[in-house]
């Protein structure tokens, strides 16, 4: 199930294109509809798409119409979210197109109005989603286009880290463009208080308790964990995967393994759980997630259990790596990258298929300044894995390193997990954290429950 390492050479390189040699209604290989791309629009699209990734130049025809301009809807609204899409706008508008966005307050309601819309027939040219079993609802209805075509004629298999490809596929079609690959499983700690509290940040869950335990002891602040229950699932996962593996994390959630909820490795993780929620201070300030960043920089907080894309918030809150804030990913026993592969889908519009907008939209995202551009401003890594000798951010480098080791990289819940028994995981470890009353027993009785429902 690991995502890491280099992807082998399938047979598909990046090969130089022939934009001048081509089948009528063709863009370097790939075969749009006569009237979404006329023939005297073609060789300028195609062109300014594969220079951008660094092929050879082709030769350009007439000066083109200027291009529709396109609707992207996502969910990316905290501050580094939104500059980290406007990364892609803007290498898409050097390219010659351009954008309109449509926000969705969170995931939930990013996946409610894809569906609305695309039923009612008025989708958006592209949406922010992840890969995975993400796919699924879209692959099972035929809901967007596949990117096979584009993928051969760019080189995705040897663009792209080894083991993603299958994440952004569904039924042998490519489904997904990546733009970047997050890990779930960081902390971030007050280095004022680390230093006040302990020597240095803690790698191992004793270390990171007896941390709260003394802060708490002198009257310090605690844990900052808002009121969204998957904020607490992150928590879990952390903690799971550390004490599990992936033999247990992947079983659990894959395949909804309940003789895992029995297993040492599940109940510890629990108990290490169950210990932590005691330094849970319940601030009203702290709800949504950036909230919990925002305490931690302020000393509200000692440490917030949160994915990367924490990292460029603090450059957002004028907080410094390794002086006011540690960053500590894969605390415990098994060091693992917890990866959640984020991007685009190109929803289907009508009997159209692909077209220059599509490709023009594609080699924006997928050009190396514009990935390293993304990442730094996302907290992910890159998708592409020629990039690891222009990372200079010393948080990001560490992620990066620990991805490509064999083994490393695990998919999170969200990659892997149906998502009727997921939700109903993450309802269950919400009330546990919620809950100073129950104990583990009935939270484990709990989780079956959870993990039978129809997957």
């Amino acid at each position: 199930m690991a995502l890491g390492g280099s992807m082998p050479d399938t047979g598909n390189p990046a090969r130089p294109p022939r934009c001048d040699r081509r089948p009528s209604g063709a863009v370097c290989g790939i075969r749009f509809p006569r009237r979404r791309a006329p023939r005297r629009l073609a060789p300028r699209v195609a062109c300014l798409a594969l220079l951008a990734l660094s092929l050879v130049p082709c030769r350009v025809a007439a000066e083109p119409a200027s291009p529709r301009v396109v609707e992207v809807q996502s969910f990316w609204l905290a501050p580094a979210e939104s500059a980290a899409l406007a990364e892609v706008r803007q290498a898409y508008a050097a390219r010659g197109g351009a954008w309109t966005d449509t926000p969705a307050r969170s995931s939930a309601e990013n996946r409610s109005m894809a569906f609305q819309r695309m039923q009612n027939g008025t989708p958006p040219f592209a949406l922010q989603w992840h890969a995975g079993n993400a796919l699924n609802d879209l692959a099972q209805n035929n809901l967007t286009l596949d990117l096979t075509p584009l993928a051969t004629e760019m080189g995705w298999s040897s663009m792209l880290h080894g083991g993603v490809r299958p994440y952004l596929s569904r039924d042998d079609k490519l489904l997904l463009l990546p733009a970047g690959i997050h890990a779930e499983n960081w902390a971030w700690f007050n280095g004022v208080l680390v230093r006040r509290y302990g020597n240095e940040a803690p790698t191992d869950w004793n270390g990171v308790e007896a941390l709260l335990a003394r802060s708490a002891a002198a009257g310090g602040p605690g844990i900052a964990m808002g009121t969204e229950p998957w904020q607490r699932m992150l928590l879990f996962s952390q903690i799971l995967i550390s004490e599990g593996g992936a033999r247990v994390f992947v079983d659990l959630h894959e395949h909804g393994a309940l003789e895992n909820l029995e297993d040492p490795a599940t109940r510890r993780a629990l108990e290490i759980f169950v210990a932590l929620r005691r330094y849970d201070h319940h601030s009203r300030r702290v709800r949504l997630w950036r909230d919990g960043t925002v305490a931690v920089t302020r000393g509200e907080a000692i440490v917030q259990f949160m994915g990367d894309w924490v990292r460029p918030e603090l450059d957002e809150l004028g907080a410094e790596p390794g002086r006011d804030v540690e960053c500590v990913l894969a605390i415990g026993r098994d060091k693992h990258h917890l990866s959640v592969i984020d991007g685009f889908v190109f929803p289907r519009q009508g009997a159209e298929g692909l077209s220059p907008e599509h490709v023009r939209f594609a080699a924006a995202a997928l050009a190396p300044d514009t990935q390293l551009a993304f990442s730094r401003r996302k907290g992910a890594i890159p998708a592409r894995s020629d990039l690891t000798d222009r990372l200079d951010d010393p948080c990001m480098s560490t992620a990066y390193e620990l991805f490509k080791a064999p083994g490393a990289s695990v998919p999170a819940s969200v990659m892997i997990a149906p998502a009727r028994p997921l939700a109903g995981l993450i309802n269950v470890v919400s009330a546990l954290w919620d809950d100073r009353r129950m104990d583990i027993p009935t939270a484990i009785a709990a989780m079956r429950r959870a993990l039978t429902v129809t997957r």
